[in-house]
């Protein structure tokens, strides 16, 4: 689903101060930045009412709602969990006939931790 030169940015993931390391570049990058991310976690995502705009032949833009749950183990058998609320921008490219994700960056509006 990703460009070969995609850009993903995470920086503002967590919701408070930008997060390290945070972006990451090119498909197998960016899955690995997410596989390190998620591991160990249960995660409920939901992308919605994206707002998509044709900005030539090739290329788009677009805007996702987002909501997500993040449940990870603490190291003394407790829950710790993130509520986040937020938005995706993302822009595509047609490549080869197909569209593909030229980059992503995650906004948040709110994050309730626990």
């Amino acid at each position: 689903v990703f460009d070969p030169d995609a850009v993903m940015d995470m920086a503002e993931a967590a919701g408070g101060d930008p997060l390290p390391d945070a972006t990451s570049r090119g498909p197998r990058d960016i899955s690995a930045y997410v596989r390190r991310s998620v591991e160990g976690m249960v995660a409920v995502h939901h992308g919605h009412m994206p707002e998509i705009t044709v900005t030539g032949e090739t290329t788009a833009e677009g805007i996702w709602a987002l909501e997500d749950l993040l449940r990870w183990p603490g190291p003394d058998g407790t829950t710790g969990g993130l509520h986040g609320f937020g938005h995706y921008h993302e822009t595509y490219e047609k490549v080869g006939g197909r569209w593909l994700i030229a980059s992503v960056r995650l906004t948040r509006l709110r994050v309730d931790m626990f």
